[in-house]
């Protein structure tokens, strides 16, 4: 697994800050005339062992069409030296007639320095192409030998066509003597595939039979779901309990192990909680406490399977295996059934491809108890038994069990177990300066990114990026963040209170004073150009945000601003303006529903009324405003 520990990596100003976004644009799907460069001919040849093992050969021919693409001139390539090898064949620069051939000394092979935090010795061959200009063909031939592979006995690999690349032609030649399976897809049917048996060897060529460019430009949060890729896996496992039941063995014969005194020590702290919840949060909070984060990316010894629980307490570090790997073992022996797990960790989720295959980057730990099941990360600095991290949420994970290896789905988290608030009361005084009192609060997952600051951070830092989170640092005057409690690994719920002068709060208008009205909730919703967009959506997971502003003392002047209670498939937006005898009280609301919105639906008539009601509530809309005593001084 080459998933890193979530630590000392957290910016606070993305848990503060709310959704923010950029203008439309004409999107559209990039052309040969918006390319860089241009893959004129690309050839990978694999022949594959029956242990998994495999030597693959490739060659490539890429042209330099625009001054980024010389970019290519220095082009590297990385592999782990420890389980294979790598041999540059050829490499050289054509330019018309001339064949400029790369010298040896302008081939360099040495370790990667980045890669110190872990056990492998990944090595990175440097190629520098002399002579390249506009029109250039940089030809590169290497071969390398993969003499481990993650799951002993298993073959998997995938191939992507044209992502973010120009590609004329390119060809896949797999000599097999392991019976592969065949998965693809073809959105825009470019490719060609053809299988056969022959002398004891299974034989599958790939060929692109047409240009392929396959990139989103001009236009904003850009996300390409799986489906409107163009990729081939071949596998030598027809599903995911293959995978599972092949490594479950090796995982439990390191869980089968007595627990070392620390672990034991960890155990019986979590015996003397009362609920299940504060028994896992003290398992996975004190784990985080006693052991560091050290990655082993090694494909057999550390890829799959985790270190022995002694070896781990003893060094106090480990992965994401080994910190799983504890957890499950402790776990089972506080009464819950408890399994490693593996998920493709990130904030997008993505389909799996249906044939199985080492393709997760993350080991998690699955558990059963209370009638329910749960999803823990203990790699996280912050434990959150009570649910499930948005990076691991709504999303498939491979159960590893003997003999009973599956697939399991993920819940998605909900709009109600992810909740920002913001109240806020702002007296605006006669100068256009304004006194404001805040009150920020995190429930649920939205809390989890505050969980142990204090013990990562001065309290000073956390202040000044609080603060100017809520107003530009020229603008203030005074502030003040009341003390808080964030020492606990622990996820609870977060409230925040400040207090600060902000300068020239109000806007001046040829009616009197004015303020605008936030749609920073809803900008993703208001900006996306539906019509011309060509990628997907990604909304983020499910949340809640709510946004309560009193302005005591003014009224509103003119026409009352839009109002709304505007409801979906994909979320739910509210706002509600009160004017009252004390004063003027403005309410917004939004949930999110569901993570993503496909090209398709964002181009449905239904979406398109959505977005228009959306619009006409809260795009640019300002309010006057004036005092509340008739023949008072209106600001």
């Amino acid at each position: 697994m080459n998933s890193m520990k979530t630590v000392n990596t957290f910016l606070l100003s993305a848990a503060l800050a709310w959704a923010g976004g950029l203008r439309p644009a004409w999107a559209r799907w990039a052309t040969a005339d918006d390319a860089q460069s241009v893959t004129e001919s690309s050839s990978r040849d694999v022949a594959v062992e029956t242990d998994g093992t495999y030597t693959e050969e490739v060659e490539s021919v890429r042209q330099v069409l625009r001054e980024g693409g010389r970019s290519l001139s220095t082009q590297h390539l990385a592999y782990n030296a420890r389980a294979g090898e790598l041999q540059v064949l050829k490499a050289e620069t054509i330019n018309g007639a001339e064949h400029t051939r790369v010298e040896r000394p302008f081939i360099e092979d040495k370790p990667m320095a980045s890669r110190l935090k872990g056990f492998d010795q990944m090595n990175l061959v440097a190629i520098a192409f002399p002579k390249v200009g506009i029109g250039s063909k940089l030809h590169l031939k290497y071969r390398e030998r993969i003499r481990e592979v993650p799951i002993p006995g298993q073959f998997y690999k995938r191939f992507d066509f044209a992502e973010n690349h120009y590609v004329l032609g390119s060809t896949v030649t797999i000599r097999s003597k392991l019976p592969l399976f065949v998965e693809s897809n073809d959105p825009r049917r470019a490719l060609r595939l053809t299988q056969r048996q022959e002398k004891g060897s299974y034989l599958l060529s790939i060929c692109l039979i047409k240009p392929e460019f396959v990139e989103p430009i001009d236009e904003p949060w850009v996300w390409l779901e799986r489906a409107q890729r163009t990729w081939v896996v071949v596998s030598s496992a027809k599903d995911y309990d293959e995978v599972g039941n092949e490594i479950a063995p090796k995982i439990e014969a390191v869980l089968a192990a007595p627990l070392p005194p620390l672990y034991e020590r960890i155990l019986k702290d979590a015996q003397a909680k009362t609920s299940t919840v504060d028994r896992i949060n003290t398992v996975t909070s004190e784990l985080d406490t006693e052991l560091r984060y050290m990655g082993d990316w090694r494909p057999v010894r550390g890829g799959h399977v985790p270190r022995p629980l002694e070896t781990v307490a003893e060094t106090r570090f480990g992965d994401c295996k080994d910190f799983s790997a504890a957890t499950v073992a402790i776990l089972r022996r506080l009464g819950l059934e408890a399994h490693q797990a593996w998920v493709e960790r990130g904030q997008c989720p993505s389909a799996l491809p249906k044939l199985g295959g080492p393709v997760f980057n993350h080991a998690i730990v699955y558990a059963v108890g209370d009638g329910r099941a749960w999803w823990i990360d203990p790699t996280n600095f912050a434990s959150f038994a009570q649910g499930t991290f948005t990076d691991i949420a709504g999303r498939p994970a491979l159960v590893i069990a003997s003999g009973r290896s599956r697939l399991e789905a993920i819940p998605e988290t909900k709009p109600k177990e992810a909740v920002r608030e913001t109240s806020s009361t702002i007296k605006v005084q006669e100068d256009g300066r304004a006194r404001i009192e805040t009150v920020l609060g995190y429930k649920g997952v939205a809390a989890a990114p505050w969980t142990g600051l204090l013990l990562r951070m001065s309290a000073s830092h956390i202040d000044h990026d609080i603060i100017t989170q809520l107003a530009s640092e020229d603008r203030l005057d005074d502030w003040k963040i009341e003390p808080y409690d964030l020492n606990s690994r622990i996820t609870k719920d977060v409230s925040i209170k400040a207090r600060y002068t902000e300068n020239n709060y109000s806007i001046r208008t040829t009616a009197g004073p004015g303020v605008f009205l936030d749609d920073g909730n809803v900008d993703q919703l208001m900006r996306l150009d539906a019509k011309h967009r060509v990628s997907d959506l990604f909304m983020g997971h499910p949340d809640t945000v709510r946004e309560y502003t009193a302005f005591p003392d003014i009224r509103l002047r003119g026409d009352p601003p839009p109002q709304c209670e505007i409801s979906s498939p994909w979320a739910r937006v509210s706002r509600k303006v009160t004017q009252a005898a004390t004063g003027l009280t403005i309410e917004t609301a939004r949930e999110t529903l569901v993570p993503e919105i496909s090209n398709a639906t964002l181009k449905s008539d239904d979406f398109a009324r959505f977005q228009k009601e959306v619009r006409a509530c809260f795009d640019r809309i300002a309010v006057v405003y004036g005092p509340m005593e008739s023949g008072a001084k209106a600001p």
